[in-house]
């Protein structure tokens, strides 16, 4: 069977924890997450109008987890485009993936913050209603930045360093409707199962198409993972099997699963979609809870996973 690799999504909350407390329980998770072999630590993108929040752009943290861990991926999932210049995003990004040996990724999220004062100072042009363009512009010009660099050049433009490795391109999405602007576009594909307008009717016949459309075209497989959100719980007679926080769009749809339900469960998409990388959520806010999760995800998947690289 192929090996399964598991990667850890991080929103930044932790239960009667001031910001800085936060931040630094946060990059010990992510240096313990290296240490298990995690594949990959992300961290999401939210203004929060919360005293506690512990960031809302996360690209200067970025450099503070990368900095600190040795080979996990690090990455954004995912940065809101449409609000910020493409060619800052770019410009940044293909530094850190210079400086921290190919080990960035930035995840291209759509949406804006809740505050449209918020939206204002980030924009002017944009407001709550016409934001949605900028994504497939800003999208267009930030794969056009990392890929069309002797172009650039002839327009005095470098992005440093030049020669210079991008990042890779992770496009964000709760259903398969935008698969063809990633094949257009060249990114890779994260499909959440938790957000609030995830479709998780998935078709499998779907994205095989889309596979053999990307491969036609670029001469290699796309990655593709799927992102769940978990609260990890011992008394498997538990009555409510899934919970949902927030409204809308922004709600989470958190499987309430013990880790050997997880890890059926990650096998069955596994098998289903032939997929064999899971980023996941977990929901719990206690930071020693999430290291004894991270502790029991090594036991069940990583471990199984040296075993099998050694046959």
């Amino acid at each position: 069977m192929s090996n399964i690799r598991i990667g850890m999504l991080e929103f930044g909350y932790r239960a009667g924890k001031t910001s800085m407390e936060t931040l630094e329980e946060v990059t010990q998770y992510a240096v313990r997450a290296d240490e298990m072999g995690c594949s990959r630590f992300w961290i999401g993108e939210h203004h929060r109008p919360f005293k506690t929040n512990a960031w809302s752009n996360p690209d200067i943290l970025l450099t503070l987890l990368a900095g600190m861990t040795e080979r996990i991926r690090i990455g954004t999932a995912g940065s809101l485009i449409s609000v910020y210049s493409p060619y800052a995003i770019a410009m940044n990004f293909k530094l850190l993936n210079s400086l921290f040996g190919n080990r960035i990724d930035l995840g291209l999220a759509k949406g804006v913050p809740d505050s449209d004062y918020a939206i204002q100072l980030l924009n002017k042009e944009l407001n709550r209603t016409n934001w949605t363009p900028y994504f497939g512009k800003n999208l267009e010009l930030i794969h056009d930045l990392f890929h069309r660099e002797e172009e650039l050049f002839e327009r005095d433009i470098v992005l440093p360093p030049y020669g210079g490795m991008p990042p890779q391109l992770w496009y964000l999405s709760g259903s398969f409707k935008s698969l063809a602007h990633i094949v257009k576009y060249k990114t890779n594909f994260c499909k959440s199962l938790f957000h609030g307008n995830a479709d998780n009717e998935m078709d499998a016949s779907v994205l095989d198409h889309y596979r053999g459309e990307y491969a036609e075209r670029h001469g290699m497989l796309p990655e593709v993972n799927l992102a769940l959100s978990v609260r990890i719980i011992k008394d498997t007679d538990s009555a409510a099997r899934t919970a949902v926080t927030g409204t809308g769009k922004e709600a989470f749809k958190t499987l309430v699963i013990s880790v050997e339900e997880l890890y059926d469960t990650v096998h069955l998409y596994h098998e289903t979609y032939d997929i064999n990388e899971f980023i996941i959520h977990d929901a719990s806010t206690d930071s020693s809870e999430k290291m004894e999760h991270l502790s029991m995800l090594k036991e069940l998947f990583l471990i199984t996973n040296e075993a099998n690289e050694e046959v």
